[in-house]
């Protein structure tokens, strides 16, 4: 467990069903992760631009009201190149791309729902400790290596 001090990691978290964020907001701080939480792409954005420079990952739902989790990502990585991103969604990851017509970051991770909360907390920590790879081209940009 990550001691629960201000300089442990800080995590947006995105997610339009209230349930489901709460509890993954309480299990991350019951593991010692500072949670900013919002209920969609917009109310995200704006805690961004409020706590810009301390969040390095954000874990958002794809499909939210107002902006999806794709746009928000992908507007806060403009500011942010370094910040990790976890997507979780009910769709599979090859639908989502292939409806958004978008390809995902290189070193953007997938969660799918239903998951568990070991697995959430898993691909949290591998996340936070992988270097950023953003220099990579985007999966399926035409990079045959990708």
């Amino acid at each position: 467990m990550i001691p629960n001090t201000s300089d442990a990691p800080r995590i947006l978290l995105a997610e339009d069903e209230e349930p489901l964020r709460r509890m993954v907001a309480r299990v991350l701080r019951t593991n010692g992760y500072q949670v900013v939480e919002a209920a969609d792409g917009a109310g995200a954005l704006s805690s961004w631009m409020q706590h810009s420079g301390s969040i390095e990952m954000l874990i958002t739902d794809v499909i939210m009201p107002n902006i999806g989790g794709l746009e928000l990502a992908r507007t806060i990585r403009l500011s942010d190149p370094d910040i990790r991103v976890i997507y979780m969604s009910g769709y599979s990851e090859a639908s989502i791309t292939r409806t958004a017509q978008v390809p995902l970051e290189p070193d953007a991770a997938w969660i799918s729902k239903p998951f568990s909360l070991r697995d959430l907390l898993d691909e949290v920590r591998s996340s936070l400790e992988a270097a950023p790879v953003m220099a990579r081209p985007m999966r399926g940009a035409g990079c045959p290596a990708c």
